[in-house]
């Protein structure tokens, strides 16, 4: 949500902008996707309630996979 549409919520002093103290969730994109929407496509990664979301899924895959095989070589 944009810093507009919170203040017509009358939540701008919880979110709306890049602040801190403030609740955000990003999506990080290599690019311009302004100028060039196709862009878009291009996410690098996505900060969800304040964790890299998509790093954090991926070491949690990596964990299980990994204890997928401990236990198949036990």
């Amino acid at each position: 949500m944009t810093l507009n549409g919170a203040r017509i919520l009358g939540e701008e002093e919880r979110l709306g902008s890049i602040t801190p103290g403030k609740r955000a969730d990003l999506v990080v994109v290599r690019g311009d996707p302004v100028g060039t929407p196709s862009e878009i496509y291009n996410v690098v990664t996505v900060f969800r309630m304040g964790w890299d979301s998509i790093r954090s899924n991926c070491a949690r895959r990596r964990a299980e996979k990994s204890a997928s095989i401990n236990r198949l070589l036990q």
